[in-house]
């Protein structure tokens, strides 16, 4: 019987093809298999904001769809730049993921991180928030007009909260500055939920934050909303003045969402998009999003990549006109 001999040429493609399909029985089996244990899921800001309250909603809503837990790690510190270079010099294996916030894009831009959008991999969106003005209830403005006529009074002297230079927040109040001829004291701090907490004990006279993150203190009577920063007014917060009412034509926000390391295979990203999908459907995720006043948006990996090129590109403009500096 004559031996099975191959050319050199037809033996490299018979050994690709059996590489090609091992490889896909691989990935198969990692895709079915993922996940084997817990996944992290890292949250850059301290715990108590609307960030971290949409992560504990996900986590929830998610154990229909999993048989594994995810466990929600909070990691402060440098506007969210601390846990998002952990979670990119993670193994890309889809066990540590992280939300992803605009200030992703903003912080490269005022030169305080040096990561860039596209070192994750993004999952899908999940919300988008716009910027509002709130003070303490007892607080002698009850317009947005008779706040920045008293700012006005007192250039550098309101001191206006944010989640950390840099940060979204930070940005949209000096936006409103910029909109408005005001010039605020920007006061940072490690995420909105401190920001919030210091505007309750009068260390501040008023945050810029997401009606997410005030929602519990408005409604029991603490602090009261002069303006929100969007298009439309709104959900739970219909009372409250768009900026565009008011005459000052702004509309900013954030938007939050899923990423994993750029080098996480694309049967991992496959299955962590499956799951977050299903999740993002649950009712209880869409429950504690409106208990919040979360505003909930869901898009793809494909679509929400798109979303972080084109922001990055407003945000570098946005930044270099307003000249900020760290």
């Amino acid at each position: 019987m004559p031996s099975l001999r191959f050319a050199p040429a037809r033996r490299a493609v018979l050994l690709a093809a059996l590489g090609l399909g091992l490889g896909l029985t691989f990935g198969a089996q990692a895709q079915s298999t993922f996940p084997s244990k817990p996944i992290e899921l890292l949250v850059p800001y301290q715990p108590g904001g609307g960030t971290d309250g949409l992560a504990r909603a996900f986590a929830d809503a998610s154990r229909k769809h999993i048989d594994q837990s995810i466990v929600i790690v909070n990691r402060p510190g440098a506007g969210g730049a601390i846990g998002w270079q952990e979670v990119i010099n993670a193994r890309p294996d889809g066990y540590k993921l992280a939300v992803l916030t605009v200030e992703l894009l903003t912080l490269p831009h005022l030169g305080l991180a040096k990561f860039k959008y596209d070192d994750f991999q993004p999952i899908a969106q999940l919300n988008a928030d716009p910027a509002a003005v709130t003070v303490k209830a007892d607080a002698p403005w009850n317009t947005i007009e008779e706040f920045l006529a008293d700012a006005k009074k007192k250039p550098e002297q309101m001191r206006i909260g944010n989640s950390g230079n840099g940060s979204i927040w930070h940005l949209a109040a000096a936006a409103l500055e910029d909109k408005t001829g005001t010039r605020f004291n920007h006061i940072p701090f490690q995420g909105a939920a401190p920001a919030v907490l210091a505007l309750l004990g009068g260390h501040i006279e008023a945050v810029t934050v997401s009606p997410a993150e005030v929602t519990t203190h408005v409604q029991s009577g603490k602090l009261k909303t002069l303006m929100v920063m969007a298009d439309k007014r709104v959900k739970g917060f219909e009372k409250v003045p768009t900026a565009k009412e008011k005459g000052i034509d702004l509309a900013i926000g954030t938007w939050r969402g899923l990423g994993a390391p750029k080098n996480t295979p694309p049967e991992v990203m496959a299955r962590l998009r499956e799951i977050t999908a299903k999740t993002a459907a649950e009712p209880l995720m869409h429950e504690v999003m409106d208990k919040q006043n979360l505003g909930y948006v869901y898009t793809d990996g494909a679509i929400f990549k798109d979303t972080l090129a084109k922001d990055d590109v407003y945000f570098k403009g946005l930044i270099g006109k307003l000249n900020l500096k760290p």
